[in-house]
């Protein structure tokens, strides 16, 4: 029994560039609509082809029909044959049309983006100062001329704490407290190398608020509502803001006009989305956050990895897959940290993400992904496994051999690390612990073990290791579709944006404000009663891994002053906006529900006007005063 979003194939019509159209039913007429079929692989079980079609409804109710589009499961007799989900003729991956750095900093906005940045960089600053001895804090006190650590912490606390922060005397005093750390460090030989780094980043920061314009008189007074209003106006109006004839856009807002550069505007546009979509990857752990499943803009596709907690369950046993994925068991720890420098993740270790710079191992992992649905792979049979290993390895270094001479001693060492960690993959397939395994295979002499490896090779081969790694990335990146360092630096700089900062926030803010009966009841449109894990239906366990996620993230966010400053300055304004995007949702499904009695437990799981309530609610969870206000 299918589910009741799921399809019979016989509706499209795909033709050999994997594009569809639908038939309408009941009827010989074709949709005019396109869409884009994924097939179904082989080794994909029915249960994970459903599950990738509720990740994209679920990544809709948060981020909106804007940048995610809508998917169903199709099914050819007794079983499903892939995924149709609109198509996107304006998609153009990151890979394709990267973010450029000038595209992260919205000029109305820039004083308040240096501000953020220069705070950031002073938190930053404080958990990465090292302590030279214990009780360093009270000791230092003592001897305030030595800038020790627990002293320079405590400086940088009461900047923080400090009102005018951002007055000349303030940030003159700021320098000179972190020009005499580092005159610290130095005189004492430290090895504090990622606080010095900060420092001298700090320094740089200060100079430049100092030098712009804004910092002393912001002229233009614009705000993130206004943009908003302006964003909305342009949209309803089908206004094509890339391409008009001004370069200035005007509203009015609270009775005055308001002059917006268009650039802005577009800006504003790229900082929204990708604020949205990227907080809506994290929230529902997505494990293919890749360079060209989203464009710069925020568009997102492939949700096969989204819900990867899930998705880990229904993999088969078989897949190397669900080794390389679930390598790091931090991949989607959530954090104040992560939250304050979002999207810049340093606690949750996903393994695509437009800010974290892939790893050797990741690169040579996907090099052998080839062989993934190799039958004989999980075979008790070491040479054959040994064999695939190092004949992929070698494959990749053959393709430039004037590189692999001169670097032959360092790229076998490689091939040996690859086989160790292969090994590990081995002993999971077949069920046997490491030490063991790893001792039958030096007995049978199948894998060549470098001692120490993994030590030895940064610590006197570093040098040659980022130029290896440089060399696989460009070689192989249009494959793997990795981030490229530039990106990782584009992307850490919309940590400092005060849009992106909002609508991170705000989505945030909404996804505490769902509930776990709303995700049930999706999912009971797109599971069948028949797919279960440990017996337990895949609609109820999905919708308690919302519930623990939705737990664990408002654990978090509501202890963060900086989350509960967002609510008392923007709180009532995002809620109005919230109510409209989540009103726009159900309300598709309430203007069928006449003809379609299936979505009648969907709808009445969410009542607008019971958003007041839990918003009042969740402001006295944060220890805040709540102020319902209408938004002009």
């Amino acid at each position: 029994m299918y589910p009741p979003k799921a399809r019979p194939i016989s509706d499209l019509i795909i033709d050999n560039k994997h594009r569809a159209k639908k038939r309408k039913r009941h009827s010989d007429e074709i949709n005019t609509k396109e869409y884009y079929f994924k097939a179904k692989r082989s080794k994909v079980s029915d249960a994970e082809v459903e599950l990738e079609a509720y990740s994209s409804e679920i990544c809709r109710l948060i981020s909106g029909k804007e940048y995610v589009p809508s998917a169903r499961a199709y099914y050819d007799k007794n079983q499903y044959t892939g995924i149709a989900s609109r198509f996107l003729p304006e998609f153009k991956t990151n890979y394709q049309n990267s973010l450029k750095i000038e595209e992260t900093i919205i000029d109305a906005l820039s004083s308040s983006h240096l501000k953020n940045a220069i705070i950031n960089d002073v938190k930053d600053l404080i958990s990465e100062s090292q302590n030279e001895e214990s009780g360093a804090f009270v000791s230092s006190l003592f001897s305030l001329n030595t800038m020790k650590s627990g002293y320079f912490k405590y400086l940088l606390s009461n900047y923080l704490d400090c009102e005018n922060k951002f007055d000349e005397d303030s940030l003159k005093q700021l320098v000179s407290d972190i020009n005499q750390r580092i005159q610290f460090i130095n005189k004492n030989k430290m090895s504090n190398t990622n606080e010095l780094t900060l420092c001298q980043h700090l320094n740089n920061l200060i100079e430049k608020y100092q030098l712009s314009p804004s910092s002393s008189n912001n002229q233009n007074n614009i705000t993130i509502q206004q943009l908003e209003r302006a964003d909305q106006i342009a949209k309803n109006e089908m206004l094509d803001i890339e391409h008009l004839n001004s370069d200035e856009f005007i509203i009015n807002y609270d009775n005055q006009d308001i002059r917006f550069k268009v650039s802005d505007l577009v800006k504003y546009r790229i900082a929204k989305g990708l604020a949205t979509t990227l907080t809506t990857r994290y929230i529902f752990m997505e494990g293919d956050c890749n360079n060209s499943n989203m464009s710069k803009d925020g568009l997102i596709v492939d949700f096969g990895m989204t819900k990867f907690d899930v998705a880990l369950q229904l993999m088969d046993e078989n897949a190397l897959v669900k080794i390389l994925e679930n390598s790091n068991r931090n991949s989607f720890k959530c954090t104040a940290r992560d939250i304050r420098s979002f999207p810049h993740l340093r606690d949750a270790e996903p393994r695509y993400w437009p800010t974290n710079e892939s790893s050797i191992t990741q690169i040579l992992f996907k090099v052998v992904e080839k062989y993934m649905n190799n039958d004989n792979i999980a075979d008790n049979n070491s040479k054959l496994f040994s064999r695939i290993v190092c004949e992929s390895i070698n494959e990749l270094c053959d393709k430039y051999d004037q590189f692999r001479q001169q670097e032959a001693p360092l790229l076998e060492r490689l091939i040996n690390y690859a086989s160790m960690l292969f090994i590990e993959i081995k002993a999971w397939l077949l069920g046997k612990k490491y030490d063991e395994l790893l001792a039958h295979e030096r007995k049978e002499r199948l894998f060549t073990f470098v001692g120490y490896f993994v030590k030895d090779l940064l610590e006197k081969n570093h040098d040659h290791v980022m130029q290896v790694e440089r060399w696989l990335k460009f070689t192989f990146q249009r494959n793997m579709h990795v981030f490229t360092r530039t990106d990782n630096s584009v992307y850490k700089n919309l940590a400092h944006n005060p849009a992106f900062i909002f609508h991170k926030y705000k989505t945030l803010l909404k996804y505490c404000l769902t509930n776990t009966d709303t995700y049930l009841n999706i999912a009971k449109l797109y599971f069948s009663t028949d797919h279960q894990i440990n017996n337990v239906p895949l609609s109820d366990v999905v919708s308690k891994s919302e519930e623990q996620r939705i737990d664990e993230i408002k654990t978090v966010l509501f202890s963060m002053p900086e989350f509960q400053e967002f609510l008392v300055e923007h709180g009532p304004i995002a809620l109005e906006m919230i109510k409209t995007e989540l009103s726009d949702y159900f309300f598709r499904y309430a203007s069928k529900i006449s003809h379609k009695s299936e979505y009648i437990a969907l709808v009445n799981s969410f009542k607008v006007n019971e958003l007041d309530e839990k918003f009042e609610l969740l402001m006295n969870q944060c220890g805040l005063k709540c102020t319902i206000c209408i938004v002009p």
